[in-house]
């Protein structure tokens, strides 16, 4: 499987970190308002950072048993190279 559900779950949290920002840019409806320009992009950047690393990054689980050799043997009878 391509991404995991760690994977999904990073980007999840990304998407809502944007939808918070520009969810409290359009409430608080004030051009110069604190959370409009300070707060609100610092999550939008961050919620798009996110994502990139959820698309990126392996699943910590997966990596530490790939580093164990715990996967399944390839010459198991049954297996697709027989």
């Amino acid at each position: 499987m391509l991404l995991s559900a760690y994977n999904y779950k990073l980007m999840a949290l990304g998407v809502l970190f944007v939808l918070i920002g520009f969810g409290g840019m359009y409430i608080e409806g004030q051009q110069y308002g604190f959370f409009a320009l300070y707060a609100a992009p610092v999550l939008v950047m961050a919620g798009f950072a996110l994502v990139a690393v959820g698309v990126f990054r392996t699943d910590p689980e997966l990596r530490r048993r790939e580093e164990n050799h715990d996967h399944p043997k390839a010459d198991t009878p049954g297996s697709p190279s027989q």
